[in-house]
């Protein structure tokens, strides 16, 4: 069988994790469907794989451009900046690619809309690498979600509290900013860390296995609890979406918690579904129980595999530009409410590290009392009063 060509925009960061997998084509090339025919990034000499690149050969270019000047591929992995993303996107699908993007997309929600008909007239696929979607475990929660298993979906809640630190802002020059080289980026928690949480909860309640829910309005409130970063890190938010289903999500990162797993209930008028430890469990009113995880983090390669398996089958991944448009919306919908900047003295500083993510350490700011009124307000559903005691 043909192996599929695949070529990596972005060297480090994130993308070593796919580069991890795609130099599997190299060492194990009998065992492998696909082939790694390219890098594309202008600094790729800093990443921890520039070395083992050169061994074997795989051909490193400046840019996406350059790569498309010699050679071709049928699937592009895009792991590059926020701001780059769309650029990029288009110059893959123009030359002949489908496309796994990370996640966020863009910043722009009337970008993300021109780039889902550039993604329709090229006749190829752009996946968004929203890990959740691509789980095995969510997929089956929900066929039985579509298939009426546990009634009329009535609510959905999630809390998430991560303290990052400096460490996590200064690894990139974008980091926590609202816009960057000309682009509205808008990185937060909602958009960022955490967005995978939050697009889980649009994927669930859409009408079919490749559609998210409509968003009609969101109510929120912004904290800014890091005196260096330009955006938001603190938001609680109530998303009314077009099924008449709230959706309630609270996420932090000027917070002393560091939450490994969300904590989540997905409310029906059969059953509630509980997301705890990565674990995931539906409990019925009459007592009953269906696990459809026991636990454990999901795969973040499970979206490279499906759109993999899309190239070799000619069909769609899961996730699309189209399924993630909710999210993108989402983050333009909370954007537009006051971000309240704590001031500094108001803030408890410290050193302690928090986490085992490679980005913990440095100094983390913490508003006093937040944890406890997002804890609170999610128990309730509502929105946290704006300053804390």
């Amino acid at each position: 069988m043909k192996k599929i060509q695949v070529m990596q925009i972005g060297a480090g960061g994130y993308g070593a994790r796919y580069l991890d997998e795609l130099l599997k084509s190299k060492k194990e090339s009998n065992d492998c469907s696909f082939e790694l025919v390219g890098v594309a990034d202008p600094f790729a000499e800093s990443s921890r794989h520039f070395d083992e690149l050169k061994e074997h050969s795989v051909p490193v270019f400046d840019s996406p451009d350059d790569f498309y000047n010699e050679k071709r591929a049928d699937l592009a992995v895009i792991v590059s900046p926020i701001h780059t993303h769309a650029e990029y996107i288009r110059t893959c699908l123009k030359n002949g690619s489908n496309v796994l993007c990370e996640k966020p997309v863009t910043g722009s929600l009337e970008e993300h809309d021109r780039l889902i008909e550039l993604e329709r007239e090229s006749g190829l696929f752009v996946a968004v690498g929203f890990q959740d979607c691509f789980s095995p475990d969510v997929l089956a929660l929900k066929q039985d979600i579509l298939g009426g298993l546990f009634g009329n979906p009535l609510y959905f809640k999630l809390l998430r509290l991560n303290g990052r630190g400096t460490k996590y802002y200064s690894r990139n020059v974008w980091a926590g900013k609202i816009s960057f080289q000309g682009k509205n980026i808008f990185d937060s928690p909602l958009q960022n860390a955490h967005a995978h949480d939050l697009q889980n909860m649009f994927f669930l309640l859409g009408d079919e296995m490749d559609s998210s829910v409509k968003l009609e309005s969101a109510e929120a409130k912004l904290w800014q609890g890091n005196p260096y970063i330009e955006n938001y890190n603190a938001v609680a938010v109530r998303f009314i979406t077009s099924r008449g289903v709230d959706i309630f999500f609270y996420t932090a990162h000027c917070t002393d918690d560091d939450m490994p797993a969300p904590l989540a209930e997905y409310h029906f008028d059969k059953a509630i579904v509980k997301w705890q430890g990565w674990g995931i469990t539906a409990h019925f009113n009459d007592g009953t129980k269906k696990k459809y995880s026991e636990g454990g983090r999901v795969n973040s390669l499970q979206s490279f595999h499906a759109a993999l398996e899309a190239v070799i089958t000619g069909s769609t991944p899961v996730c699309t530009l189209k399924t993630a448009r909710s999210h993108t919306q989402s983050v333009n919908l909370v954007q537009e409410f006051l971000i309240t900047k704590v001031p500094r003295e108001h803030l408890v500083e410290s050193n302690v590290v928090r986490g085992t993510s490679i980005y913990s350490g440095g100094t983390y700011f913490t508003i006093p009392g937040l944890s406890e009124a997002f804890n609170r307000a999610y128990e309730e559903k509502s929105l946290p009063p704006t300053t804390f005691s």
